[in-house]
């Protein structure tokens, strides 16, 4: 696993920007796992990024890197901004959690501005939900269930279809 996989396709002024990316996301997840599989933490935000590659967009494959980084360390929004720029900074903070507000509904607000959030955020719960489902709780199991339904609602209405078809067979996955 290496950001060189997400280079292919994506225009060589922007590679080093991926390779940034990719280096942040690994060193603030260092210390983490991810749970159930033990697997270390990158190789979800890699393999979310490794999902939205085929679109050829260095930003959207920045944001996927990235998109747990803020709610995960001591990394801000700003110096997300900073140091990749406004548009991958406002990706990022689409997928951040905020408290006492609906996550998928701040999704949902940031894809009407631009549609590249939700493909960040579905390609982060296709590979959520793809992680291991069997031995998922059954309460992580059902939000991921009704937060699935919520989203593909929302790319019907925001006519977006990349990643639907993923998305819909990990939701059939989890009613198994």
């Amino acid at each position: 696993m290496s950001p060189e996989e997400l280079l292919d396709g994506l225009p060589e002024d922007s590679h080093q920007l991926v390779r940034n990316a990719y280096r942040l996301a690994e060193e603030k997840h260092a210390s983490m796992k991810r749970k159930g599989s033990g697997m270390p933490y990158i190789v979800h935000p890699f393999r979310a990024a490794r999902l939205l590659q085929p679109l050829h967009d260095h930003e959207l494959v920045c944001a996927a890197l990235l998109h747990d980084v803020v709610e995960d360390s001591d990394v801000t929004i700003e110096q997300i901004r900073e140091e990749f720029g406004e548009n991958i900074a406002f990706l990022v903070d689409a997928c951040t959690k905020e408290e006492g507000r609906d996550q998928i509904q701040k999704v949902i607000e940031f894809s009407r501005q631009d549609k590249r959030a939700m493909l960040v955020k579905l390609a982060d719960r296709v590979d959520n939900m793809t992680d291991h489902p069997s031995i998922m709780s059954e309460h992580l199991r059902q939000k991921y269930i009704e937060q699935g339904r919520q989203l593909l609602e929302a790319c019907r209405e925001l006519k977006i279809i990349f990643l639907v078809d993923q998305l819909s067979s990990a939701l059939s996955q989890l009613f198994q």
